[in-house]
């Protein structure tokens, strides 16, 4: 099973992208989410996770730091700002939106449906492609994934 880390700066987008994918595709993916600095789920964020049918996770997020030395096939960083510390064959996507924070609902809602439109587009290109082999290396699905090599 594939390890997926979605990483933003406070959690709120990956908070999102890992419900959405786990919801989607959980049995195909082992979702960890993290952050630089991490919050608590707010209000508004609560109330997007529940329309939507998703569970809304209470606990703080894990920091970057709590991950780093856990090895992922990919890391999704949702924000510009993030960068987290990558190993030898991990795919590396960047997939900057906005953040939603005192935007009120409609920008939540906004986000939501373009991390959830993203994962679906690339959930479709994941599924096209060829299974995955362990030891043949991670392919660059979709979006500008980036492969890290060793310098």
């Amino acid at each position: 099973m594939d390890r997926v880390l979605f990483a933003d700066a406070d959690g709120t987008r990956s908070r999102i992208a890992a419900a959405v994918l786990r919801q989607h595709a959980g049995g195909r993916f082992e979702v960890v989410w993290a952050a630089v600095e991490p919050v608590r789920v707010g209000p508004e964020l609560a109330d997007v996770l529940e329309r939507n049918d998703l569970p809304v996770e209470t606990k703080v997020p894990p920091t970057l730091e709590d991950v780093r030395g856990t090895r992922f096939r990919y890391i999704i960083a949702l924000d510009e700002q993030t960068q987290p510390s990558l190993s030898e064959g991990v795919a590396f996507l960047r997939w900057p939106f906005e953040h939603p924070a005192h935007s009120g609902r409609e920008t939540f809602e906004s986000v939501f449906e373009q991390i959830e439109g993203t994962l679906f587009d690339w959930l479709t290109k994941f599924e096209e492609s060829e299974p995955l082999d362990d030891d043949a290396g991670v392919p660059p699905h979709h979006l500008d994934a980036n492969v890290h090599k060793p310098a």
